[in-house]
């Protein structure tokens, strides 16, 4: 008895979507290794300087300053550590995806959620850092008028910072949560489900 094979799958055509998906996050993470290290580059190049070891010095005089520079020094490891960690993640998941690997698409979706969820943990500490450098501001010697005129500048600078920063959360993890929602529909799961099994993506 003659059993045939049975007939091949049809080939599941690779979506553009998932395609400028990583191309466009391969060069926001280039272009933000490069502007990272041209900033370390120009930090470090101000730092020798007089004037800022005057300033720091100034700085390093003020104890609510002192404190915030001696917990920065503290913690830079940790960021650092965190940022290349991230940037190693992304580059990973974002290769990935264009082979159309699922794992790549899992690891795409988590590092997503997590970037929305991390523009509201963050926010917390941007405002403590902005009040204590304003908060330094406002303990310079200056006339009182300067004074109370830089205060209420510095209050209102306060609130158009903390409601442009909500605001500015709420669409980036607005739309982080709609590119994690969108790798998890149904055809772009088999899209990826196929590539993983051997069967031709080809272009959409």
């Amino acid at each position: 008895m003659n059993m045939t094979a049975p007939p091949p799958l049809p080939p599941v055509p690779r979506s553009t979507f998932v395609t400028l998906l990583a191309w466009i996050t391969l060069g926001l993470v280039m272009l933000g290794v490069l502007v990272l290290a041209v900033e370390m580059a120009a930090f470090a190049a101000v730092s020798r300087s007089s004037g800022f070891s005057t300033l720091y010095q100034q700085f390093l005089r003020d104890p609510q300053m002192a404190q915030f520079v001696s917990t920065l020094l503290r913690w830079l490891p940790v960021l650092l550590a965190v940022i290349a960690a991230q940037t190693v993640l992304t580059l990973t998941a974002s290769i990935g995806l264009l082979k159309r690997r699922d794992w790549a698409r899992k690891l795409f979706i988590v590092l997503l959620l997590i970037a929305a969820a991390g523009q509201f943990a963050t926010l917390p500490m941007q405002w403590a850092l902005s009040d204590q450098f304003q908060g330094f501001v406002l303990h310079q010697p200056m006339p009182p008028e300067m004074r109370v005129q830089m205060q209420m500048q510095i209050e209102g600078t306060r609130i158009a910072t903390r409601i442009f920063g909500v605001a500015i959360a709420a669409v980036f993890s607005g739309l982080f949560g709609w590119l994690a929602w969108k790798l998890h529909t149904p055809r772009i799961r088999a899209e990826f489900g196929a590539a993983d099994a051997g069967i031709a993506v080809p272009l959409a």
